[in-house]
């Protein structure tokens, strides 16, 4: 295997978060429902125990009486969420993951042997399985776009070392796994995804400061791997990636953060952007991504420092954030949804989000649609009146004020309307 390594630290900018717009994302009300409807059901919830891609949603489900997981599905586009059966066997599965129509998950028939299961659920009434062992005995991260499944674990040979894999899998009679990447002793992935042609993954160590790594495998033999060095006191823990967006759950200098990094695989531009900073808020799950809408949770309750429990706010409230990111680096971030009922995770494919809720002891799974406002793009410099339109009101609005100023030493000039708050331009 050839591996290109460009260990050079890249400088890396904190960016402050973007005010949002006043017309926000949110969700269209007429679209918003539970999918798990059937009575039996037994959703887990947690992050990595459902997905949703190919407007369908898939959960590992333990209502099975002897304890064995199985696999479930729902069509979002079915009015009756009607589910389907996918596997009645997945001992001991515990990690998730879907680009439809196939998702993969891990088996564990044995306490000593892992296997991971590949199902395309093309056709829903007969769904297509094979299982494929992995090139470690344990997988410890797992992830799949198109007919590649990355995941990461421990070399067999030596547990010291943390390994990145790819598996070809267009072929079911002919599983072709390549190592991608072995990291240097003592260095641990924390967090790994795959978006096309990139595998990425945040790795931690004691020295250096924390780092990402993103490998191109247009050529699974000789992959290209870049590596971006985090600023100190920065760490990446969770992580996902669509189009030229990174997104990651982490912590800056112990505080919880959800990032940001516009075109992550442009080694010579990497930029960290907060997203989201604990202020009030605290971190729950995520972040998930598809297209331009990122979404994670967050919930009002504080959590407990040095084992002491802290007094709770009288009403624990649970929020599902959404941060619309733009081809230009910028952002806007909105609540979609307020609840006092537990919200655990959510992931999203195009404008659809799904979302894992306790209701009453159970675990439910619902879905609805983002729908975009006026602002949730940006505003053109032209647009003065910020209708998202530069017509001739907006000449009007200028021909208004036509030769008025605002200079302070000037006693021919007066107030604005408003105050800058932007940087000079001069």
């Amino acid at each position: 295997m050839k591996k290109r390594i460009v260990p050079t630290s890249i400088l890396i900018l904190f960016l402050p978060v973007f005010c949002a717009s006043l017309r926000a994302m949110h969700f269209d009300s007429n679209t918003i429902a539970e999918i798990t409807t059937d009575p039996n059901h037994q959703v887990n919830g947690w992050s990595g125990n459902f997905a949703v891609s190919g407007n369908v949603a898939v959960w590992i489900d333990g209502r099975d009486p002897t304890w064995i997981p199985r696999i479930y599905g729902v069509r979002l586009d079915d009015p009756c969420h009607q589910e389907f059966l996918i596997d009645v066997n997945a001992p001991n599965c515990s990690r998730l993951a879907m680009s439809a129509p196939v998702v993969v998950y891990n088996v564990r028939p044995t306490p000593d042997a892992e296997l991971l299961r590949v199902v395309d659920i093309t056709d829903q009434n007969n769904p297509f399985m094979f299982d494929f062992w992995p090139l470690i005995p344990y997988v410890s991260n797992l992830d799949v776009s198109g007919h590649i499944v990355a995941y990461s674990g421990s070399d067999p040979n030596n547990s010291y070392l943390q390994t990145v894999y790819a598996a070809d899998i267009s072929d079911a009679n002919n599983i072709r796994q390549y190592v991608t990447a072995v990291l240097p002793t003592d260095h641990y992935i924390s967090g790994l995804a795959i978006d096309a042609n990139h595998i990425i993954w945040s790795a931690n160590c004691y020295e250096p400061n924390a780092y990402v790594q993103v490998a191109d495998i247009v050529n699974p033999n000789e992959p290209n791997v870049m590596t971006a060095f985090l600023p100190e006191k920065t760490g990446f823990d969770t992580i996902d990636a669509s189009g030229d967006w990174l997104t990651a759950h982490g912590r800056y200098d112990w505080q919880d953060r959800v990032f940001g990094v516009h075109n992550y695989f442009d080694g010579n531009n990497w930029n960290v952007i907060t997203l989201w900073a604990q202020y009030r808020e605290y971190f729950s799950s995520g972040p998930r991504i598809d297209g331009p809408i990122a979404v994670w949770v967050v919930n009002t309750r504080m959590p407990s420092l040095g084992g002491q429990p802290q007094l709770l706010q009288q009403t624990t409230e649970y929020m599902l954030k959404a941060a619309y990111l733009t081809g230009n680096g910028g952002f806007t971030v909105s609540t979609l949804i307020r609840d006092t009922n537990e919200i655990y995770a959510a992931d999203i494919w195009r404008s659809q989000v799904v979302w894992s809720k306790a209701v009453e002891d159970i675990t439910d799974l619902f879905k609805g649609l983002v729908m975009l406002e006026c602002g949730d793009w940006g505003y053109k410099s032209g647009d003065i009146n910020r209708d998202c339109k530069v017509d001739f009101t907006d000449f009007a609005v200028f021909a208004e004020d036509w030769l008025g100023c605002t200079m302070p030493d000037d006693p021919q000039c007066g107030f604005g309307s408003f105050r800058y708050e932007g940087p000079r331009l001069d």
